[in-house]
């Protein structure tokens, strides 16, 4: 139910089925829907107001990620397994033997057209909020406080459905405010992250992306809880755990044992004389090594860390004899 492994990163609950691939719905993003409708009916603005500013959201981030799915697909031809979304977007795994370069710079194109399908939304549900409200007023509010612009005199004019419909279009602009924000941040697995890794981490081992996004999580969680702003603190500590995987996913590739030495030596029936490799070694290692191409070392649970690291000291025993 909550995925594979012991990484929070895919603890998900399971939405639907599209084109082969499963879409989940990440944990956080079920506590803050309730975190949010629980604020709007007892503590804060309007439950229609929250309603419909939830429903935008999940809309804008639907779009960025049919975005960026159609252009890993058709354009860079890597085949997504499965998609977890979180509020302000979503972590890929995929299938096939798509390598780590490819993979990047199909991550990374897919990221830059999901950033300007995003500025596509900010302009056009702007331009519409405009014209229905008269008022370029309403597009300049406080990303701490959204909820401010409900004193403004347009949603205050007409009748009740025209409210709701000037709402509605106002909520899809922000929406689109709040998710081009975030994800310009270098940080895993936003956007701006995803642009970096594709950029700077371009050979085995390199950890640009996920070291400055840990810096850039830090400042948020600080700031955060300085200033009071939990939802920046959240994003920061969701994007430090993605980081931190990643992180430590590039430090696993570099080991001379790790999963390219595994996989040279699964070529063949043995280890460079090490002697034959045991049938529950192979089979054990390929399911790992397979886990891994698909969602990355941070995708493993301890036993399976546990598994491959006897496996890694067995095969090295065998080799100095």
């Amino acid at each position: 139910m909550l995925g594979e492994g012991e990484s929070p990163a895919w603890w998900g609950l399971p939405l639907a089925r599209l084109w082969g691939c499963e879409v989940r719905v990440h944990l956080v993003a079920v506590v803050f829907v309730g975190a949010a409708l629980a604020y709007g009916v007892w503590n804060g603005p309007s439950v229609p107001f929250v309603g419909t500013g939830l429903a935008a959201l999940a809309l804008v981030v639907a779009f960025h990620e049919a975005v960026r799915g159609h252009v890993l697909v058709r354009w860079s031809g890597l085949r997504p397994g499965s998609v977890t979304l979180w509020p302000l977007g979503a972590v890929w795994e995929f299938g096939g033997d798509a390598g780590p370069g490819a993979r990047a710079r199909g991550e990374g194109l897919a990221a830059g057209l999901g950033c300007l399908a995003l500025v596509g939304v900010v302009v056009s549900a702007g331009l519409a909020a405009r014209w229905l409200m008269g008022d370029w007023s309403v597009l300049w509010f406080d990303l701490t406080n959204p909820a401010a612009v409900m004193l403004s005199p347009a949603f205050s004019t007409g009748s009740t459905g025209a409210t709701v419909g000037r709402l509605a279009v106002w909520n899809a602009y922000a929406a689109g405010v709040f998710v081009l924000a975030a994800n310009v941040l270098p940080m895993l697995p936003l956007d701006g992250g995803v642009l970096l890794r594709a950029a700077a981490d371009r050979g085995p081992g390199s950890t640009v992306a996920p070291r400055v996004g840990l810096i850039v999580a830090t400042v948020l969680v600080a700031g955060g809880l300085l200033t009071g702003l939990v939802l920046a603190a959240g994003l920061g500590v969701c994007g430090g755990v993605v980081c931190w995987q990643a992180w430590q996913a590039q430090r696993f590739v570099v080991d001379p044992a790790g999963v390219d030495r595994w996989r040279e030596v699964l070529g063949s029936e043995t280890g460079e004389g090490a002697g034959p490799i045991p049938a529950e070694d192979r089979a054990a290692v390929e399911r790992i090594l397979e886990k891994i191409s698909r969602r990355g070392m941070g995708s493993l649970t301890g036993a399976e860390r546990r598994e491959l690291r006897r496996a890694t000291e067995r095969l090295r025993g065998g080799e100095s004899t």
